[in-house]
Formats: structure tokens, C-alpha cells, sequence
């Protein structure tokens, strides 16, 4: 975990889902690339499925409506 490397959360192991929403605004020292790009591109490598998620979100709307 190279971003909280020498902090109390240094040896973190995972993360809140609401911090997701800020990994495009953390940017990169490579022009036009943020963490999100990172993430993306890792995923990518690992498993091309692993960006076939979202089709697997589609029914979390309507699933939301149900209490």
C-alpha cells in the first residue's frame, strides 16, 4: 500500500467503497493517467473479465427499489 507507506495506515489491507470516488482525481506523474486509469489497467492484466463488472450491475437499480 504505497500511498499510506509510512502512516499510522501504512499496512492498511483494504478500503471504504466511498473512497472509490476519488481515485480519478488522484493523479499520476504521467500526463493524462490518474489512479483510476491504474486500477483499470491492472484489472486488465490480472483478468479481462474483471472489467466486465458493471454488466453485472445492472439489475442494482431496480434491486434498490425493494426494501
Amino acid at each position: 500500500n504505497i500511498l499510506n507507506a509510512g502512516g499510522s495506515a501504512g499496512n492498511a489491507v483494504g478500503f471504504k467503497l466511498s473512497s472509490l470516488l476519488s481515485l480519478a482525481d488522484t493523479k499520476s506523474n504521467k500526463p493524462g493517467m490518474n489512479l483510476l486509469h491504474f486500477v483499470a489497467l491492472e484489472a486488465q492484466k490480472k483478468d479481462e473479465k474483471l472489467l466486465e463488472f458493471p454488466l453485472r450491475l445492472k439489475n442494482i437499480q431496480a434491486a434498490s427499489r425493494i426494501s
